[in-house]
């Protein structure tokens, strides 16, 4: 690992196309200005940014972290963190397991009395799109059964590790046919004691959006056995 600028932390093989790019501080990438606007709302913002090589990086800053969060985190005798430090973590998480998903290149975090303030976290951009825009694309049914099978094992394998994932929804679940699966936006997902009691709320939701982008009951038995058909989930 690498140390620029501001406690801004980076990958090795990425340094140089940092410091080339002039992101290699903090204060760059979190100021930074020159990308397309991918998502926002009241705590943090992600920008896609595209470096002079060609490669695609997300930005993903925080703005604060909330009080409630802090406490949560207090109470669980967790350090607190900002949302682009525990999707690192969460991003660690999921690769260990073997599951496809971005690559951090550069995290760092400002803190004030002891406390997360502002983070900012670059990764590279995962292949494939969003199950719900293949869904809408309407791909023929043995090709999206086999799709869907593949996502079912990349669950199995999530939540057989003992991981919790409050957040698994559509549009967070990623598939590059024929069976690749990445996961992102990974900033709740954590190791819990009651991870299987969760997990059947957590997939069914997951369902019920697929079946709104036009999946039918052999998808959703297709993912299902794919995942093994846990207790709690035999059937929907």
């Amino acid at each position: 690992m690498t140390t620029g600028a501001g406690g801004l932390h980076m990958a090795p093989e990425w340094a140089n196309r940092l410091r080339a790019a002039g992101l290699d501080s903090f204060d760059a990438l979190y100021g930074t200005e020159r990308g397309e606007e991918a998502h926002r709302h009241d705590r943090s913002w992600t920008q896609r940014v595209e470096l002079a090589g060609g490669e695609v990086l997300y930005l993903k800053c925080d703005v604060f972290t909330t009080f409630k969060q802090i406490v949560t985190d207090l109470l669980h005798l967790r350090r607190p963190q900002p949302l682009s430090e525990k999707e690192r973590q969460g991003i660690e998480r999921v690769s260990a397991l073997g599951v496809a998903t971005a690559r951090p290149v550069a995290w760092g975090q400002r803190r004030r009395l002891g406390l997360p303030h502002r983070g900012v976290l670059a990764m590279t951009e995962l292949s494939g799109g969003r199950v719900d825009d293949y869904l809408d694309a309407r791909p023929p049914a043995e090709q999206r059964r086999a799709v869907l099978a593949a996502v079912g094992r990349t669950l199995r394998t999530l939540y057989g590790a003992g991981l919790s994932w409050p957040d698994l929804r559509v549009k967070h679940v990623y598939v590059d046919p024929p069976g690749k699966v990445g996961l992102l936006d990974l900033e709740r997902l954590e190791p819990r004691s009651d991870a299987p009691r969760r997990m059947p709320r957590q997939v069914r939701r997951f369902c019920r959006e697929l079946r709104e982008h036009g999946a039918d009951d052999g998808d959703t038995d297709a993912l299902l056995d794919g995942f093994g058909r846990p207790d709690g989930l035999r059937e929907l």
